[in-house]
């Protein structure tokens, strides 16, 4: 013979415990979920390395130790045999665990799986009490008590039920899951049984390491699957942040503002074809950038923004016979903000403020630069109104809240509204300079 039965079981078990090792690290460190549910099994893939390896690894110090009656080598047989054993029921547990969660049926099968557990603890104190195998203190040899069949019953028992549960179940899985754990059953039981009447060859770590292949190549599979369901996900997320974001752009665009835009230009091309010239661009330009910020999911400059809303202030002001003014008050321009984020509050001003009195108002947009940030404020002399009363209606304020929160979450600013009535309103957007860094690093 080339290899001697010994050097056979001993090759079989450093074979297994290293596939055993590297499966349980390419678990820990990169089989990541996409979703916590799939967490568990991993969780459970995990453990069943664990015991693999450790049922691999006793097995081979067992072994090795056979015979010697030194210290070590009677500490090597008799705890090695004993974590053989407890690894192979271990192993029973966490499998079952693996298809009671992967079958989504923790609610109505958790019971089987607690008793599988409990069958398994059982087994591992029937092993500590010497019921399955004695180990001669003359000559330190392993030998099969007239009850090892009890230990064998118990894992074919356990593997019957998983079987049963999978079939009557089969259609909860994908087919590769199905097939990769009826294999985890039929091979190990049928090694059990096999070592029933073949004594000396591992032939359980044989089957249950190729399974173990067979699950985490599943598992793999599984994870790759949900990974691009995660991915979808998150496509379609994104989808609809675009379609929010073209509800936001055709929000800033108030058909009242169209019609009467377009009604001045058109009066304007009769008495004024220089000025009507003069609308038409500026008209474009609002257009232009609206469209543009379908497509712009970081801050802007500042300049860009301001130059929107002169030209959103410069057609309202045409289209209502000059009874809006407005004042600019510029001292600082470098930092950064979220795209359309500056008219919603200047359009509120004109809307709600200055064009609610007969002869109209003014509007002054002021920037300011602090030790710690920068300042926006827009101001009216408008009718204003009553804070605690003012968002007591069922009207959506949509363009407010929408430019609080991409303030908040595009650059850490926020949005502080104050307001007197005969006396108008005050609109304060504040950039954090830690924010406006962060943003030039991105640019």
């Amino acid at each position: 013979m080339l290899f001697s039965v010994f050097q056979l079981n001993m090759f079989i078990e450093v074979f297994c415990a290293a596939f055993s090792l590297v499966g349980l690290l390419s678990v820990a460190l990169f089989a990541q979920p996409a979703r916590q549910s799939a967490s568990w099994y991993r969780r459970s893939v995990t453990l069943m390395f664990i015991f693999n390896t450790v049922f691999s690894l006793a097995d081979a110090a067992a072994n090795i130790s056979r015979g010697q009656l030194s210290g070590l080598g009677w500490y090597g047989t008799h705890v090695g045999n004993a974590l053989t054993y407890a690894a192979i029921f271990l192993l029973s547990g966490a499998f079952t665990s693996y298809i009671i969660t992967r079958l989504g049926a923790e609610r109505s099968l958790g019971w089987w799986g607690s008793s599988v557990w409990v069958l398994s603890a059982v087994g591992v104190a029937l092993t500590l009490s010497g019921l399955f195998y004695v180990i001669d203190p003359m000559t330190n040899i392993y030998h099969r008590t007239q009850y090892f069949w009890i230990s064998q019953a118990l894992g074919v028992f356990i593997e019957t039920g998983n079987l049963i549960i999978l079939i009557r179940r089969r259609r909860a899985i994908p087919t590769q899951t199905f097939i990769s754990a009826i294999l985890y059953i039929v091979l190990p039981t049928a090694a059990l049984i096999a070592q029933m009447f073949l004594y000396g060859i591992a032939l359980a770590q044989i089957a249950t390491t190729v399974s173990l292949m067979i699950m985490f190549i599943d598992l793999q599979m599984f994870l790759a699957q949900d990974m691009a369901r995660q991915q979808e996900a998150l496509a379609q997320q994104e989808r609809q942040l675009s379609d929010s974001r073209i509800q936001i752009m055709v929000s800033q665009i108030q058909p009242h503002f169209l019609y009467n835009t377009l009604d001045a230009i058109y009066y304007l091309c009769g008495k004024d074809q220089t000025r009507a010239r003069e609308a038409i661009s500026r008209f474009s330009d609002y257009l232009r950038t609206n469209l543009r910020s379908l497509s712009t999911t970081t801050p802007v400059a500042f300049t860009t923004e301001l130059e929107h809303v002169k030209n959103y202030l410069e057609l309202e002001q045409m289209s209502s016979d000059d009874t809006i003014n407005f004042e600019l008050d510029i001292q600082a321009t470098n930092f950064m903000l979220p795209s359309l984020s500056l008219q919603p509050l200047v359009e509120n001003a004109v809307k709600h403020g200055v064009t609610k009195q007969l002869n109209g108002g003014t509007i002054t947009l002021r920037t300011r630069e602090q030790p710690s940030c920068f300042e926006v404020i827009v101001e009216d002399d408008g009718v204003g109104f009553d804070p605690d009363a003012a968002f007591d209606d069922s009207r959506p304020h949509v363009g407010m809240q929408n430019v609080r929160q991409r303030l908040e979450s595009m650059c850490g600013g926020s949005l502080v509204v104050t307001s007197e009535p005969g006396k108008g309103t005050r609109a304060v957007v504040t950039i954090p300079r830690r924010g406006v860094e962060d943003d030039r690093n991105r640019s």
